[in-house]
């Protein structure tokens, strides 16, 4: 089977990410991002908003990740594909948590937990563990915040 444009845009942006290039890999997912709205591919355009939204998650850019991440969702319903709907919650848990917002954050994960335990066998595979996890998430990040901000005066 011939790749697309769109899969190998998407597979040299993967390469970039992995190498910790994300101005590059960005670059190549927006290029993959016109091929697929232009295709109408609903599938394509998921996995390529994902590494959209990836991308600028670990760049710091939650805004604009969590606005990829809610198109992603809403194609995932379309869809009806409950396991990526479920993955998807969890990437935006993992924002709310990074932004320090922990009830929110906790629901997300809660949410993706229900669906991957309905879509899987295994949904510890691709999501956070609540219990036990949780209290010792939120020490861990108040203590670095403070450790950061205590470095930067």
């Amino acid at each position: 089977m011939p790749t697309s444009s769109s899969d190998r845009l998407n597979q040299i942006g993967n390469e970039y990410f992995g190498r910790g290039l994300y101005t590059e890999a960005y670059d190549y997912y927006q290029q993959a991002l016109a091929c697929d709205r232009q295709s109408g591919d609903r599938r394509a355009l998921v996995a390529t908003l994902g590494n959209l939204g990836n991308v600028c998650a670990v760049s710091g850019r939650r805004e604009q990740a969590q606005q990829y991440y809610q198109e992603v969702l809403e194609l995932q319903k379309i869809l009806g594909d409950e396991r990526g709907i479920g993955t998807t919650l969890a990437n935006l848990g993992n924002l709310r948590t990074d932004a320090g917002e922990w009830e929110r954050a906790r629901a997300y994960y809660l949410e993706a937990l229900d669906l991957l335990t309905r879509a899987t066998t295994r949904p510890s595979r691709y999501c956070l563990p609540i219990s036990g996890w949780w209290p010792a998430r939120r020490a861990t990040m108040s203590r670095r915040s403070r450790t950061t901000r205590a470095r930067s005066r």
